[in-house]
């Protein structure tokens, strides 16, 4: 992702059916909460900060 990002390819995140992340409570949530995508690269953050395509 991170050299995606890095030359400008274009990207979509893809939610598998199903897929759950604990938040910080947690509860299961249908997308990774901030505090999970607060660990990625800053510029990798911006890839998830889009609508993802549920699937």
């Amino acid at each position: 992702m991170e050299a995606a990002v890095r030359c400008d390819v274009n990207t979509v995140t893809v939610v598998k059916e199903g897929a759950r992340w604990g938040d910080a409570s947690g509860n299961m949530v249908g997308f990774p909460p901030q505090p999970t995508l607060r660990l990625l690269q800053p510029e990798v953050q911006k890839v998830f900060a889009l609508k993802p395509l549920h699937h």
